[in-house]
C-alpha cells in the first residue's frame, strides 16, 4: 500500500519546497595569501568574510588567489588562518559598492596538534570555516540539485554513501543507518527522521537552517565515538552574530521560520517548521485519503559567563501525524515524537585543559495501528504498537591542549533509559473455503526494561616528528539490560610527504549493543542480542595538485563477526506494517566482509566548481541457513544495499554573481533482489497448477541506475528584503530506474494479481511489471530573508 502514497508524497516534495535565501551580490572581495617571512603563495588556506546578517568562506588557489563574491555593502569581520600560521584577523572591514583586493600575509607558528587531521574518511559540509579542501560549502549545499534542502541529501553525494530516492536514510560501506552514530551539539539523536513509516524517514528533523557545520567519519573514527559500528554524522548548531536576525519560508510543504540575536554576553537561536502535507496531498490526489503531517521546533539560549565559561540550554521536539486509507478498507495510523532537552558546559581551564560536560533528557514515542481486509471482506489483521522511551544522563569531554608533542582527551559517557513495549496483533487464518471454518490467531507482548549503560574513553594525539603523528586511544562501554562489557582499542596515523600530501590510515575495534528501544516485539523476540562487532583497516592520500584540484583516494576492509540477526521481507516493497506481510523472513548471519576503493576529485575555479566521486565496493554476509525456508545459493550472500560501482559529478557555476547553475549526475550499479520465478506443481488426483515462486535469495540485481538533476537560482535584492528562486527538475531525462517488480496472473480470458507461491491455475500466464524511482519532476525553491 505504501507504494501509492510513496510517488505522491515525494512527488509533492520534488514539486514545491522552501530555501534559506541569500542577499544579491553588490561587489567583490579577493586577494592573495602568502608566506610573511619569504613571500611564498599558501594554497588552501581557509579565508572566511562575517557580519551579523550573512557569512561567506573560500579556500585559496594554488598559487594563494581567493575570491568571494556576492557581497552586501556593510561593516565585515574577516579571519584567514593555514596551517603552520598564525591567524590573521580583521574586525572592521569597510566594503561599499566597488571591488576590494587584500594581500594578506601569514606569519608561521608552530603547528598546534589540534590542526592534525588523522581520521581517514573524513568530510565537512556547511562548514563557514572549513578545514580542509574537500570541503561542501553553504553556498554550494544550496545550490545543488536536490529538493527539500535537507543535509542527509548532501551527505548522500558522498563517497562510500548509498541512500534511495524516496528515504533521506543513507548506508556507509556496507553498514546500515542504524549503525551510523549522529549527534547535535555533542547529544546523541535516535531516529532523527519525519515520517519514519515511510520507507525508514522521508526528511532531518533538524533545519538545515540551522546548521554551522556538519562532519562525516565514514571509518576509523578515534576512541570519543562509541557504541556505533560504522560511522559517525557531527552536526553543529550556528553561533548567532551580534544584533537580531529573522528569516521567514512558506511553501505548499513546509513553512519555516527562524530568529537569531546576540548581545555580549548572551545569544539565542530559534527555528519552526510545520508541514502542509495533508493540504497538498487533497490538492496533488483528491481521491487519496492519505494525510501525512509533522512539525518540528528547536531552541538554544547561551549564556557567556566570562571568557573561559559558557553555558548554553538546548531543546529540540519533533513531531509525525500519519493516517492512510487504502480503497476503503486497509487503514493505518501512526503518531511519532522525538524531543530532547540538554544544557552544555563549556570551559577552559587556567591549566590548559578544556571541558565540555552536557546533561540530557530525551523521549521518543512511536504508536502505529493497522487494520486489514482480506478473507471474504472480514478483517484479516489487526496491529496496534505502542512504545514510549526515555533516555537520560551525563556525559563530560577533557582535552589538555597546549602540548607540542602530546594532546590527551579523556572523557566519560553516563546514561540511564526506559521503554514500555505494548504490543498486539490478530490475524484471521482461514481453514476451509467458509468463513465460519476461519479462526483468529492473537499474539501479544506487553514488558518494560529498564538499564543503564557507560563509556569511558582515554586517547591521545602524538606527534613523532614534524610530519609524523599518531592517534591512539581505548575505550570501555557496558550496556546492563544486554549485559555486555567491551573494550575497543583504535589507532591512527598520518604522514605528511610534503606540504601538498598528506598519507593517513587507521585501525580499530568498534562494538555496538542493541539499543533499549530496539526489541523486536512485533516479530515475537523478548530478549536482546549481543554486542556485534565491526573492525576497521582504512589507508588512504589526499595530494593538492596544480591550481584548486585535490585528489584523494581511499581502500578499506571491515571484517563483521557476531552480527545480529534480523528479520526482512523477502519482496522490496515497504509496507506500513512488515512484519504482518506473508514474506518476513529470519536471517541468522554470523560473519561478513565490506571492502572497497573511493576516489575523490574537486577543482576550484570560481565561476566553476566541480567534484566527482567513483566508488568500488562490495558487502557480503556468511549464514546459518539451515532453518531457512526459501531457496538459498550457498551460505553467503550481499546485503540489501550492495552497490559494486557507483559514480556520480556535481558542478556548480556561476555566469554571473547572482545567478547559480548545479547540475548533477550519479550512475550506479542495480541493488540485490530475490527473483521469482514461475513453477508448475502437480497435485495427487494428476491436476497441474503454475505458481510464482521466489529464487534464490538474494541472486539477482536491478537493472542499472542513473539520472540527472539540475537547479538554476537568482538572488533578488530589495533593500531589507532578499529574496531566493530557484527553478530544478529532477532525473532531466526521464529515465525509467527500477525499484521493485511486481507480477500479474490471467487465465483463459481471465484476469488478477498474484504473489509469490500464489496459484494461477492450469492455464495461468504471469506477466512482470515494475515499479520505478522518481521520474522526471520539476521544483522550484522560493525563500525570503528579513
Amino acid at each position: 500500500m505504501i507504494r501509492r502514497y510513496a510517488h505522491i508524497l515525494f512527488g509533492l516534495a520534488l514539486c514545491i519546497s522552501t530555501g534559506d535565501v541569500g542577499a544579491k551580490d553588490t561587489t567583490t572581495v579577493s586577494g592573495v595569501v602568502s608566506d610573511a617571512t619569504d613571500g611564498t603563495t599558501l594554497p588552501g588556506a581557509n579565508i572566511r568574510l562575517y557580519s551579523s546578517r550573512e557569512s561567506q568562506a573560500a579556500i585559496s588557489a594554488a598559487d594563494g588567489s581567493f575570491l568571494l563574491e556576492n557581497i552586501t555593502p556593510g561593516i565585515y569581520g574577516m579571519e584567514v588562518s593555514f596551517i603552520g600560521y598564525r591567524q590573521w584577523l580583521l574586525t572592521d572591514l569597510k566594503i561599499a559598492g566597488d571591488p576590494i583586493d587584500l594581500a594578506i600575509k601569514l606569519r608561521p607558528s608552530a603547528l598546534s596538534l589540534d590542526d592534525i587531521v588523522v581520521t581517514p574518511g573524513r568530510f565537512s559540509i556547511l562548514s563557514d570555516t572549513p578545514s580542509a579542501p574537500q570541503t561542501l560549502t553553504r553556498k554550494e549545499f544550496e545550490a545543488m540539485p536536490f529538493v527539500g534542502q535537507d543535509i542527509y541529501r548532501a551527505v548522500s553525494r558522498l563517497p562510500g554513501v548509498t541512500a534511495s530516492d524516496f528515504s533521506a536514510r543513507f548506508t556507509v560501506r556496507g553498514g546500515d543507518y542504524d549503525e551510523i552514530l549522529v549527534t547535535l551539539d555533542g547529544l546523541e539523536l535516535y531516529e532523527p527522521f519525519h515520517l519514519k513509516d515511510l520507507g525508514g524517514g522521508v526528511m532531518s528533523i533538524v533545519d538545515v537552517g540551522l546548521i554551522q557545520s556538519v562532519d562525516l567519519m565514514t571509518g576509523g573514527f578515534p576512541a570519543e565515538h562509541g557504541d556505533r559500528e560504522t560511522a559517525v554524522l557531527e552536526m553543529r548548531t550556528r553561533t548567532p552574530r551580534e544584533g537580531a536576525l529573522t528569516r521567514a519560508e512558506i511553501g505548499i510543504i513546509q513553512a519555516t521560520a527562524r530568529a537569531e540575536g546576540a548581545t555580549e554576553r548572551m545569544s539565542y537561536l530559534v527555528s519552526g517548521r510545520v508541514s502542509h502535507f495533508d493540504q497538498a496531498v487533497a490538492k496533488f490526489n483528491p481521491d487519496d485519503d492519505f494525510s501525512p503531517d509533522f512539525y518540528d521546533a528547536f531552541g538554544k539560549l547561551t549564556f557567556q559567563a566570562n571568557d573561559r565559561h559558557q553555558l548554553s540550554i538546548n531543546g529540540l521536539l519533533a513531531a509525525d501525524d500519519l493516517s492512510a486509507v487504502d480503497q476503503a478498507f486497509d487503514r493505518f495510523e501512526s503518531q511519532y515524537a522525538n524531543g530532547y532537552v540538554w544544557s552544555t558546559w563549556n570551559a577552559s581551564l587556567e591549566s590548559g585543559a578544556r571541558v565540555r560536560t552536557i546533561a540530557h533528557l530525551g523521549q521518543l514515542y512511536h504508536r502505529r495501528k493497522g487494520t486489514e481486509l482480506g478473507f471474504d471482506n472480514n478483517v484479516s489483521k489487526i496491529v496496534d504498537d505502542w512504545r514510549n522511551t526515555y533516555i537520560y544522563g551525563v556525559k563530560a569531554d577533557i582535552q589538555l591542549i597546549g602540548g607540542k608533542r602530546h594532546a590527551p582527551r579523556f572523557g566519560v559517557d553516563l546514561k540511564a533509559g526506559q521503554t514500555e513495549y505494548d504490543f498486539f496483533e490478530r490475524t484471521l487464518i482461514p481453514t476451509g473455503p467458509e468463513v465460519s471454518q476461519a479462526r483468529y490467531t492473537t499474539e501479544s507482548s506487553l514488558v518494560k526494561h529498564t538499564g543503564s549503560e557507560i563509556g569511558l574513553y582515554a586517547a591521545d594525539k602524538l606527534r613523532a616528528t614534524e610530519s609524523l603523528t599518531f592517534d591512539v586511544g581505548l575505550r570501555l562501554d557496558r550496556q546492563s539490560w544486554t549485559d555486555d562489557t567491551k573494550v575497543s582499542p583504535r589507532a591512527g596515523v598520518a604522514l605528511s610527504v610534503d606540504e601538498n600530501t598528506v598519507l593517513r590510515a587507521a585501525w580499530g575495534q568498534y562494538y555496538q549493543a542493541q539499543d533499549i528501544q530496539e526489541l523486536q516485539v512485533e516479530d515475537g523476540e523478548q530478549a536482546f542480542q549481543d554486542a556485534s562487532l565491526s573492525t576497521h583497516y582504512v589507508a588512504g592520500i589526499e595530494r593538492r595538485i596544480g591550481r584548486g584540484l585535490l585528489v584523494r583516494a581511499e581502500a578499506y576492509y571491515k571484517d563483521l563477526a557476531d552480527i545480529k540477526y534480523r528479520f526482512e521481507n523477502l519482496d522490496d516493497e515497504t509496507d506500513f506494517i512488515p512484519e504482518a506481510e506473508g514474506d518476513r523472513v529470519q536471517l541468522f548471519p554470523h560473519s561478513g566482509v565490506s571492502k572497497g576503493l573511493e576516489l575523490f576529485v574537486r577543482r576550484d575555479t570560481g565561476r566553476l566548481n566541480w567534484w566527482m566521486n567513483y566508488a568500488f565496493s562490495s558487502v557480503k554476509e556468511t549464514f546459518d541457513f539451515s532453518g531457512a525456508t526459501f531457496e538459498t545459493a550457498g551460505n553467503e550472500a550481499p546485503r540489501r544495499f550492495d552497490q559494486r560501482h557507483s559514480f556520480s559529478i556535481d558542478m556548480i557555476f556561476r555566469p554571473k554573481d547572482n545567478w547559480h547553475l548545479g547540475l548533477g549526475w550519479e550512475i550506479r550499479s542495480g541493488w540485490p533482489y530475490t527473483p521469482r520465478f514461475v513453477e508448475t506443481v502437480t497435485t495427487s488426483d494428476g491436476r497441474q497448477f503454475r505458481s510464482l515462486v521466489l529464487g534464490e535469495f538474494l541472486s539477482d540485481r536491478y537493472p542499472l541506475y542513473h539520472r540527472l538533476d539540475a537547479k538554476i537560482s537568482h538572488w533578488y535584492d530589495y533593500g531589507r528584503v532578499q529574496m531566493r528562486v530557484a527553478f530544478g527538475l529532477t532525473n532531466l531525462y526521464n529515465r525509467e530506474n527500477v525499484r521493485r517488480y511486481t507480477y500479474t496472473t490471467g487465465g483463459f480470458g481471465g484476469g488478477g494479481q498474484g504473489g509469490p507461491g500464489g496459484p494461477g491455475g492450469q492455464g495461468a500466464t504471469f506477466g512482470q511489471l515494475s515499479e520505478g524511482w522518481l521520474p522526471a519532476l520539476p521544483f522550484i525553491d522560493i525563500g525570503f530573508g528579513f
